[in-house]
């Protein structure tokens, strides 16, 4: 069966098996992937430096790249809680069934990309990606006589991100699904596709 990975930073070996990277873990990793971790697993659990904010723009970007981290670790700790039987993020690669879930995914190939032709036993656990968010939530509070001066709250809602998680790691689907297999590795790499038309989102 063949499936599709989009990749905008990884070059995936073509005609070779893509495995798990156990170089360098440190304990934690060690103890949660014994067998190592995937590119994406590696990029999310490392550790991520920011600029102090000094705007209300620069608060809401510096928040979304650390929601990321604590959506994967606490996804990954609820999978293992209750769902130990589907795949880790950790261990995965990403993947489309059909080109045309490119549709869901327009981020993807908005900028330069490349996609892959996988070649699996049998389709991978396929679950919706609308579900990852972490339960952070951010408020904005304007002072009426000051316009520079806003009030900045934050919060991390614990039951949002368990009932977020539970969704995911279900395998439920919302009314504007992200769908995306895990793909367990090591898996084979066909090619590298050339460039075609992109398909339109169905409204």
């Amino acid at each position: 069966m063949i499936i599709y990975h989009v990749s905008r930073e990884e070059e995936l070996p073509v005609g070779e098996m893509l495995q798990l990277e156990n170089y360098q873990l440190n304990k934690m990793e060690i103890d949660l992937f014994p067998e190592g971790l995937s590119y994406h697993g590696r990029k999310v659990l490392t550790a991520d430096w920011y600029e102090s904010p000094l705007s209300t723009v620069d608060i809401t970007k510096s928040i979304k790249k650390p929601s990321i981290h604590i959506t994967e670790y606490t996804f990954e700790l609820i999978r293992k809680l209750k769902f130990p039987n589907m795949p880790s993020r950790m261990t995965s690669l990403f993947a489309l069934k059909s080109l045309d879930d490119l549709q869901y995914w327009p981020e993807l190939t908005a900028s330069e990309y490349s996609i892959f032709r996988l070649e699996v036993d049998e389709i991978p656990k396929e679950v919706d990606a609308s579900f990852l968010k972490s339960g952070l939530s951010q408020i904005f509070i304007d002072n009426p006589y000051h316009s520079e001066d806003t009030q900045f709250s934050q919060a991390f809602l614990a039951d949002k991100n368990w009932e977020n998680a539970i969704q995911y790691w279900s395998g439920e689907f919302s009314n504007d699904p992200r769908p995306e297999l895990l793909v367990s590795l090591p898996v084979k790499v066909l090619d590298k596709m050339e460039k075609f038309s992109l398909p339109v989102k169905k409204i």
